[in-house]
């Protein structure tokens, strides 16, 4: 990935709370909110899962993954895909933990749980910095004048590479 984007992309993953999760299931793909627990300098994301869920079975099955999520307070949309391992890596779970997890996982660490690696592959934003009192006088001018809308002001970039696999 490359530096001012992938700084970008860095920022937008930090300030996300809860993705959606995608997976793949006998070619199905497969969803699910999952709250991102850090987010590494080169984008490698890391999840914290129960032991025993479809998630798990599915990422030892096929290993390509999707995180999106959307902010639309800031307008900002995000789509990353890559690949996932799971681990039962204990000392890395620890790291991660927090005490909030405890709602999720009542047994502590030590119990029951996986870290979820993922490593980035290609990702996507889009960004408008307008308002949305500006995106609406936007839509509404094209409906009025016939034309298709056009933001001169949002972002929208592919940003692609490999992170390091630890």
């Amino acid at each position: 990935m490359k530096g001012k984007q992938q700084s970008r992309l860095h920022e937008l993953l930090k300030d996300a709370r809860v993705v959606m999760f995608s997976t793949i299931d006998n070619g199905v793909i497969r969803s699910r909110p999952m709250a991102i627990q850090r987010v590494d300098e080169d984008n490698t994301l890391w999840l914290l899962s129960e032991d025993k869920t479809a998630k798990i079975d599915e990422i030892q099955n096929y290993d390509a993954v999707n995180i999106s999520f959307m902010d639309m307070k800031a307008q900002v949309y995000v789509s990353l895909s890559g690949t996932a391992e799971e681990s039962r890596n204990l000392d890395k779970i620890r790291e991660l933990w927090s005490l909030p997890l405890k709602a999720w996982f009542p047994d502590g660490p030590e119990q029951g749980v996986r870290v979820i690696q993922i490593t980035p592959e290609i990702a996507e934003y889009w960004s408008t910095p307008s308002s949305a009192v500006m995106h609406a006088i936007g839509l509404t001018k094209a409906l009025l004048n016939g034309e298709q809308y056009n933001d001169e002001a949002a972002e929208h970039v592919k940003v692609s590479g490999a992170a390091t696999r630890i």
